[in-house]
């Protein structure tokens, strides 16, 4: 991936260095991205995954202990070798030949993960994703802005008094944040509960008892707790408790809280990838759908995608079709494209791929892929049908998104 983000690379015919990895469920997607972000995450630059309904780490912890239930059968083996073989060299080959058949390295690697469950019950999580905490002056402003009015709509802008109010008490937090003192995006509503104007502290008071104890506390806190790291080599970040609606549905408060952690996350992701550009960063954005659902999810996408090239950042976007990955207001391509099978909607995917939609062969020959097979437009123009497959048997284990005791077909039979 690394090559579509510099300048010398003879043949590249674009200078966009992000992926849309885009099919409908079950078609095999899901499986590739995760693929995917381990191979890339194994090299040196920092990689972020963000699993908006928290499946990875379960699964990979999961196979993980089974992995290393086998070894201590593993060492007994290993002891044996000891004692039979005296050529040092040929001892250390046979103990990894012996480690890499008990998948030894991948429970190194699992290990080496830093996992980040965002469960508000879990009070260290509390202002994980506070837009005073991880940003500075005018970005944690203009956070701050967003996710209030995720909160409470035009209430926050619909009088002059109580808007002047807000932006005042942000700046006065933000200025004490960055002289040292613990403080938060809450600070901000207590200190407008105290105001002398009734209209202004009964609002105040009515978005304090709001976040109260859901998993708003994330993103409105005190300031006591760090943010996510963004320094680890490799982490998965998950939020327990996400409920986000699809276009069109009618949204639920557990829907509008959800909307606001995503929108929060959106703007980690950017400054994760942007305030170092020195640090090649990768961004794997599950479920992107979601971000086009509402024009502020619209406009965070849009930023995410254009911490590019320059920042040496890379965003992987993974989502159910081809049309979550542009818009009328964006012109910022992918430089890269995999395209699995989307139920009714062959014309966007062949010209996202840039194939002819009028071309009866081309056609069947994209409705006619399984399961495991997408169309690849790669950042040399090149396109094709390709394969994706498993390389190991136990590593397929950790990519799992369903599960059932239900035994196949094949299997009964």
């Amino acid at each position: 991936m690394f090559q579509a983000n510099k300048d010398d690379i003879e043949g590249k015919l674009g200078d966009s260095p992000h992926v849309g990895i885009f099919g409908d469920t079950g078609s095999g997607k899901s499986f590739f991205a995760k693929q995917g972000f381990v191979n890339h995450s194994i090299l040196k630059g920092l990689s972020l995954y963000i699993d908006p309904k928290d499946e990875m780490k379960s699964q990979f912890l999961a196979v993980r202990d089974k992995l290393e239930s086998y070894l201590p059968e593993m060492e007994e083996k290993i002891s044996e070798l000891v004692v039979l073989i005296e050529d040092d060299e040929i001892l250390a080959r046979r103990i990894r030949n012996l480690e890499f058949s008990y998948h030894k390295p991948l429970i190194d690697y699992i290990n080496h993960i830093h996992f980040v469950s965002l469960d508000v019950k879990d009070k260290k999580n509390i202002g994980a994703l506070d837009p005073i905490v991880f940003l500075e002056g005018n970005q944690a402003t203009e956070l701050a802005t967003q996710v209030t009015k995720g909160l409470i709509g035009d209430k926050l802008t619909e009088d002059d008094r109580f808007e002047n109010c807000f932006n005042q008490k942000v700046q006065e937090v933000i200025e004490a944040r960055a002289k040292g003192k613990t403080v938060g995006l809450l600070n901000v509503f207590q200190l407008m509960a105290k105001s002398e104007e009734d209209f202004i502290r009964y609002r105040a008071e009515n978005i304090l008892s709001k976040i109260s104890g859901t998993m708003l506390e994330l993103v409105f806190s005190e300031g006591q707790n760090s943010s996510v790291s963004m320094d680890e080599h490799i982490t998965i970040l998950g939020v327990t408790g996400l409920n986000l609606a699809k276009s069109g549905e009618v949204k639920t408060a557990q829907n509008e809280m959800s909307d606001i952690i995503m929108y929060a996350l959106g703007d980690f992701c950017r400054f994760f990838g942007a305030r170092d550009r020195e640090q090649e960063t990768v961004i794997w954005l599950d479920e992107g759908w979601f971000f086009n659902t509402t024009d502020i999810g619209k406009g965070i996408l849009m930023r995410m995608k254009r911490v590019g090239r320059s920042e040496n950042n890379f965003l992987v976007l993974i989502s159910q079709s081809v049309k979550d990955g542009a818009s009328e207001e964006d012109d910022t391509a992918f430089g890269t494209i995999f395209a699995f099978k989307e139920t009714g909607n062959t014309t966007a995917a062949l010209k996202a791929i840039g194939l002819p939609d009028d071309v009866e062969e081309i056609i069947k020959w994209y409705e006619n892929m399984t399961k495991g097979l997408a169309l690849l437009k790669d950042p040399f123009g090149r396109i094709g049908r390709v394969v994706i497959q498993g390389q190991n048997s136990a590593l397929n284990e950790c990519f799992k998104t369903s599960f059932s005791k239900m035994k196949s077909t094949k299997a009964v039979a």
